[in-house]
């Protein structure tokens, strides 16, 4: 501990995907100059939806409604966001509508909007259906070439 006495300690967790482009080796991951510029700011708390949501610490601010709403601000007052999925929301959104329209049948099977990215929960899905909903999924996802299918716990976006 002595030798982080009156230095300040920062830890980056994923950082290739996150804070840089992802690259086929780890080791050149780098962070473009905005998020240089951005991580600068003091007390960076959340990166969150693998870096496509990163937000310094929200501080109470009282609006023009008259109602008190928390956002990050920077130094001089200004909203602070680094969202650099943010042009693929029009996609996203348009990608969510089709997978409800598509899956809706099958019973169990959610889709949820994660903002930058989504979600098909199976969970609850009959493991009959499962092909089926995978085709389904597949079937948008390939109509958008800059998306990539990827799995999770009984869950795929």
């Amino acid at each position: 501990m002595k030798a982080t006495k009156g230095k300040r300690i920062v830890v980056f967790l994923d950082y290739d995907g996150t804070l840089s482009p992802i690259v086929d080796n780890p080791d050149l991951a780098v962070m473009s100059k905005e998020v240089k510029e951005f991580v600068k700011l003091s007390n960076v708390y959340y990166a969150g939806s693998h870096g496509m949501d990163i937000m310094a610490p929200p501080r109470p601010v009282k609006s023009s409604d008259g109602k008190h709403h928390n956002i990050a601000l920077d130094k001089k007052g200004s909203e602070v966001r680094f969202q650099p999925a943010k042009k693929f929301m029009p996609a996203i959104q348009e990608i969510f509508t089709k997978l409800e329209e598509k899956t809706k049948k099958i019973q169990g099977a959610r889709v949820e909007d994660n903002r930058f990215c989504i979600s098909v929960h199976f969970r609850q899905v009959r493991e009959e259906d499962y092909d089926m909903l995978e085709k389904k999924v597949k079937s948008v996802v390939e109509n958008y070439p800059e998306f990539h299918l990827t799995e999770g716990k009984m869950v795929g976006g």
